[in-house]
């Protein structure tokens, strides 16, 4: 399920590393996916923000590509706290629908959090599918 489609605008702590990708050539999640640690560690050499927001960029990106989620989804599992396809396969729904409601809480997205244990469920079975 590659993406080639270029990124939305990324949330504003990203927004250094946006403007710097952007520059760069580097405009769709296909390609931020395909980042290595050395391309990274380039690009913060350069002035492109930090690592750890390249490496949250990156997971984004793989998200999006592996499972063909939306942007806003790929970016609350994350933040949630989980990092990569492979965590999410190994993962127990009941875990992940925690810790996503969880912070979709403190974000205060909506008084009900909007991403079902259906919803979950399907992700989770995604990843299982691509590790």
């Amino acid at each position: 399920m590659e993406n080639i489609k270029e990124f939305n605008k990324l949330a504003a702590t990203f927004k250094k590393e946006e403007t710097h990708l952007i520059k760069k050539g580097i405009n769709t999640w296909n390609q931020i996916k395909a980042l290595t640690d050395r391309d990274i560690f380039d690009l913060v050499g350069e002035g492109c923000g930090s690592t750890r927001n390249l490496k949250c960029i990156r997971c984004i990106a793989t998200f999006i590509c592996d499972l063909g989620l939306q942007q806003d989804e790929a970016a609350l599992l994350m933040h949630s706290g989980i990092p990569s396809v492979k965590a999410l396969a190994n993962s127990y729904p009941e875990a992940i629908h925690i810790k996503v409601t969880r912070l979709e809480t403190i974000l205060g997205t909506s008084e009900t959090p909007k991403t079902s244990f259906k919803k979950i469920i399907q992700w989770i079975n995604k990843a299982k599918e691509k590790a």
